[in-house]
């Protein structure tokens, strides 16, 4: 099992993209975190009632995911990542400028949706990408998601603390601008004509 472990690490396709996934998660838990919070504030001072059905639009992956699928397939799976990743982007920083409360939601919508897309990218990759023991390389890579999301998550509540909302997303923005600079990367090195198994995609949507 360890030595197993080693050969993902490894793998520099692989184990890149348990850094992406990192910071995936780190950054969705650290938007939704402190989402409740300033939103109850003002100049918004939404109800907790309302702010709870933002996450409604997680929903709407379900529609998304299967075309994120298909694109993924038509132009490699490392520029359709590259692509939600800027979305993800676009979103945050639409929090940051937001003229109205209706701006700052659509920003949050679309990262929330971008972001689920992009984690379904990212796991296909990962498990088409190891040669064996694909279980296990999934098994790293949602570890090291899951603690993108603790740490992250945890080191944004001082950011928050200290300069508030345009803190947070700040983070969120740079810390996606280094995965999007891996998925270049990955692609630019590893993938010059990317491409996944079609039956790794379609099981993982």
């Amino acid at each position: 099992m360890l030595k197993g472990g080693l050969e993902h690490f490894k793998n520099i396709r692989v184990s890149l993209c348990f850094v992406i996934g990192f910071i995936l998660f780190g950054s969705f838990t650290s938007i939704f975190n402190f989402l409740a919070f300033y939103l109850h504030r003002p100049p918004y001072e939404l109800s907790y009632t309302w702010i709870g059905l933002i996450p409604v639009s997680f929903s709407l992956t379900f529609f998304l995911a299967p075309y994120a699928a298909r694109v993924a397939l038509n132009i490699g799976s490392m520029n359709a990542l590259s692509m939600l990743i800027i979305c993800m982007m676009v979103g945050a920083f639409l929090t940051l400028i937001a003229p109205s409360l209706w701006v700052f939601i659509s920003g949050i919508v679309l990262l929330s949706v971008a972001f689920f897309s992009a984690h379904s990218t990212v796991l296909a990759w990962v498990s088409s990408r190891s040669p064996n023991a694909k279980g296990q390389a999934t098994s790293f890579y949602l570890l090291c998601y899951y603690s993108g999301g603790a740490v992250m998550g945890y080191l944004n509540g001082y950011l928050f603390s200290w300069q508030g909302w345009n803190a947070i997303a700040a983070s969120c923005l740079m810390m996606l601008g280094i995965g999007l600079f891996i998925c270049r990367f990955i692609f630019a090195k590893y993938e010059k004509q990317p491409q996944i198994k079609k039956q790794s995609v379609q099981e993982s949507f």
